[in-house]
């Protein structure tokens, strides 16, 4: 059985996605055919349903939605981003799981690069408090360039 098919396979079986979703998660995430489903899509799932608490069945909703998620790497990506909407933005666990589950593309961003200037700019210029933030986390979804900046600054004015 070649990788694509049991990438399929793992999703169905064990995951639980319906087949009629699958071609639809091919379709916007083509390289998940090529992931290994020991060393990727496996690790993944496990960690953001044991370690983040995502309930299964929210699992499969996401992986439909977003299936970038899957080809997401948890040493650069997931863990570093779950870490710190948890510590530094202040995110509880039931709001991290809410957040994940209605804005999963959350996860893809870099904290470094994208989240924690989001965060900066939004407290010290635009007075948002962190207890803000973290009852609207979706706020860090937002383009930095396109839509936060624009808006302080017509605010501002």
């Amino acid at each position: 059985m070649d990788v694509a098919a049991i990438a399929t396979q793992y999703l169905t079986d064990e995951i639980g996605v319906e087949e009629k979703n699958i071609d639809k998660i091919l379709e916007s995430c083509p390289q998940l055919q090529g992931l290994s489903v020991r060393d990727n899509l496996r690790p993944t799932v496990k960690f953001l349903v044991k370690e983040v608490g995502i309930g299964i069945e929210k699992m499969r909703k996401i992986i439909v939605c977003f299936p970038q998620l899957l080809g997401l790497s948890i040493k650069e990506n997931l863990r570093p981003t779950v870490k710190y909407l948890v510590e530094d933005v202040g995110i509880s666990q039931e709001k991290l799981n809410k957040t994940i589950f209605t804005h999963p593309q959350l996860l893809a961003y870099s904290v470094d690069n994208n989240l924690r200037p989001k965060l900066l700019l939004l407290q010290q210029h635009a007075d948002i408090p962190k207890a803000r933030l973290a009852d609207c986390p979706q706020l860090l979804g937002y383009s930095l360039e396109k839509r936060i900046k624009p808006r302080h600054m017509l605010l501002a004015k």
